[in-house]
């Protein structure tokens, strides 16, 4: 008889021994799981974050998501700094520079110089301001820019999303 518990009680320890290693598994593989699910959830943010700023739809066109470009505009560090430029003593336009990178989707680059958008001359940084308080009226923006020496304008749609 004592045999048999004797068989028994080692049956159960060993039973239980691995029941806890098993409890232990399974709470590895759970964590193991649960950093996963948050790498894809950090990556998923990321990857929202890094969508760009402008999406090149044909040569000189570009759509401007308007939520991104105000996200934009509110963080300092991701706005481009912007000088008047003259030249013979009058200022003929706005440049920029410190151009962040979601900005370059944009087709905007350090030194170009914004010489009007929708045909409103940029003189000072206050003209751009005001337009800007106007975006809520604009579905598309002319942007004439100077780069190299050559003028060009560049199109953008403006989409509500």
């Amino acid at each position: 008889m004592s045999f048999l518990l004797w068989f028994m009680a080692c049956s159960q320890d060993h039973s239980h021994e691995e029941m806890t290693q098993r409890v232990a598994y399974l709470e590895q593989k759970v964590l193991s799981q649960e950093k996963k699910i948050q790498q894809l959830m950090s990556f998923e943010i990321q990857k929202k974050k890094s969508s760009p700023l402008c999406i090149n739809e044909q040569p000189d066109v570009y759509i401007l998501f308007k939520s991104k470009l105000e996200d934009f505009i509110l963080q300092e560090d991701t706005r481009p700094r912007i000088y008047p430029h003259q030249k013979d003593g009058e200022i003929i336009g706005l440049r920029i520079a410190n151009v962040p990178d979601d900005w370059k989707s944009c087709d905007l680059d350090d030194g170009d110089l914004l010489l009007s958008i929708n045909d409103v001359r940029l003189r000072t940084p206050r003209t751009l301001q005001g337009l800007y308080q106007r975006k809520d009226t604009f579905t598309d923006l002319r942007v004439r820019r100077k780069r190299d020496e050559k003028e060009h304008t560049v199109r953008f749609r403006i989409l509500n999303r």
